[in-house]
């Protein structure tokens, strides 16, 4: 509608500058048409009279001659004609001074005037017929001709204006309308929808090419939703794949962790075995068996459960269990390479991915124990701020990451390490699940030396933050 308006109205502009430089130059063009009628007509009159008064001045008859001109005067009432003798004064004085007839122009009281002068001769005597005609009529000619001109352009503009704005309603407006809303349904998603036009102008080419389009679209979004899926599940593959290095990794070290407490257990076993242990005695070798028992149960539970983790498990969880239960995963791997780990961990309930969190914080702490030497200390702080972010930072003690390398350290399969220390999997694997979960994963340096590893993700606080828990193992 808003097209069909400015196309009528421009159209309009046009019609009416066309129709004005139109009157204008009719009026200019008529106008001179007018004026040189007058001019022949004040000729020929003035020749008659001229004539006619020098006939009747041969016979010495002024009176009569007096008498034509009068005459002729009282009947031409759009005229005032004179007989100028010697002496009288004329509306042109310089017409005297002419030999011929002479026209002039010369402005009135109320409109211009032409006036007109042709010389009476006899004997020697010099006198002027003088004709003026005020030109009234070439004004009220201007207003005739505007007035006829606004009308016909006031017809003529509602005659298209109407006729535009039902064709451009039925030819442009409905059509692009229905281009707009199939376009606005493609952008809502809807691929399957065709835009149905039978017209052969431009707006039938125009449909005919967006559903080209559409139809394409389909087909893009058909490939890339399989693309995707596929992308998806070999990044699944390579997580779960992650997880089991992980996890391989870290029960090498509970396999050599158990072994005291199966020496223990087999010990205290041997123990009732043989008899002769009091009452008393029996009660606290089988509580201390139940005890090493369930904390190796736990382990290996913890384990597996993080080995077949692939779903998403997003729903309320406390920051400090949460981190509690992932540090207790790691702690067999740092007694096992000498490494201590410090947790501080904020004391709050939000709503989080924790599956997918752990092995980000599995991932960023294996990278820190491997960068640690016997003795050092990793740091694990798990911190909510107030904006909705929560943030895992592990920061070691180690070499730190050289700047050149920073900006390689998050591809897949790149390492530091030698040949058989590591697939170069753990931080790619990290920092994709950060950018899936809508967050962001830096590196940097440790105040006092070593490497930081910091993500941050979007979260949903469930209660209000409070004093964060620390944890030393």
């Amino acid at each position: 509608m808003r097209l069909t308006l400015k196309l009528s109205l421009a159209i309009g502009l046009c019609i009416l500058g066309v129709l004005s430089v139109h009157a204008a130059l009719r009026i200019i063009s008529d106008g001179k048409v007018a004026r040189g009628d007058a001019r022949r007509d004040h000729a020929n009159l003035s020749r008659v009279l001229s004539t006619g008064v020098e006939l009747l001045l041969e016979y010495n008859d002024t009176e009569r001659a007096q008498g034509l001109v009068s005459a002729v005067n009282a009947r031409e009432s759009n005229l005032y004609i004179r007989w100028l003798q010697p002496g009288q004064t004329s509306v042109v004085p310089e017409a005297w001074a002419t030999e011929g007839i002479a026209y002039f122009t010369v402005p009135m009281e109320n409109a211009d005037a032409i006036v007109t002068y042709t010389p009476v001769d006899w004997h020697g005597q010099r006198s002027l017929i003088e004709v003026v005609e005020e030109l009234t009529w070439e004004q009220e000619h201007v207003e005739s001709t505007v007035m006829r001109t606004l009308f016909t352009t006031l017809i003529l503009l509602a005659a298209c204006l109407m006729s535009l704005w039902v064709f451009g309603v039925l030819l442009v407006g409905r059509p692009i309308a229905k281009v707009r809303d199939h376009l606005r349904r493609v952008g809502e998603g809807d691929l399957e929808v065709r835009l149905l036009l039978s017209s052969k102008d431009e707006i039938g080419d125009l449909a005919r090419d967006v559903n080209a389009m559409t139809i394409s679209l389909a087909a893009e979004h058909s490939r890339a939703e399989e693309q995707s899926a596929a992308r998806a599940d070999t990044l699944e593959r390579l997580r779960h794949a992650d997880r089991l290095r992980a996890v391989g990794e870290m029960a090498s070290a509970v396999a050599h962790e158990v072994g005291t407490p199966l020496a223990i257990v087999r010990a205290r076993g041997q123990q009732l075995e043989s008899g002769g242990v009091t009452a008393q005695r029996t009660q606290e070798i089988a509580t201390l068996i139940v005890n090493e028992v369930d904390r190796m149960t736990k382990i290996i539970r913890q384990l597996l459960a993080f080995a077949r983790q692939d779903a998403s498990d997003i729903r309320p969880w406390r920051v400090s269990e949460w981190a509690v239960e992932t540090v207790a995963l790691l702690e067999p791997l740092a007694r096992a390479a000498g490494v201590k780990l410090v947790l501080v961990a904020a004391d709050t309930s939000i709503e989080f991915d924790s599956g997918k969190l752990r092995q980000v914080a599995i991932n960023l702490v294996m990278n820190a124990i491997q960068a640690s030497r016997r003795g050092d200390a990793v740091t694990i702080r798990v911190s909510v701020d107030a904006a909705g972010h929560l943030t895992l930072s592990v920061e070691d003690t180690g070499s730190g990451v050289p700047e050149a390398l920073r900006a390689d350290i998050f591809e897949p399969f790149f390492t530091t390490k030698g040949t058989g220390e590591g697939t170069g999997l753990g931080l790619s694997v990290a920092a994709g699940i950060v950018r899936e979960l809508g967050g962001v994963i830096r590196v940097g340096d440790r105040e006092g030396g070593g490497a930081r590893f910091e993500a941050s993700i979007p979260i949903r606080p469930v209660h209000p933050v409070t004093a964060p828990i620390r944890r030393t193992t």
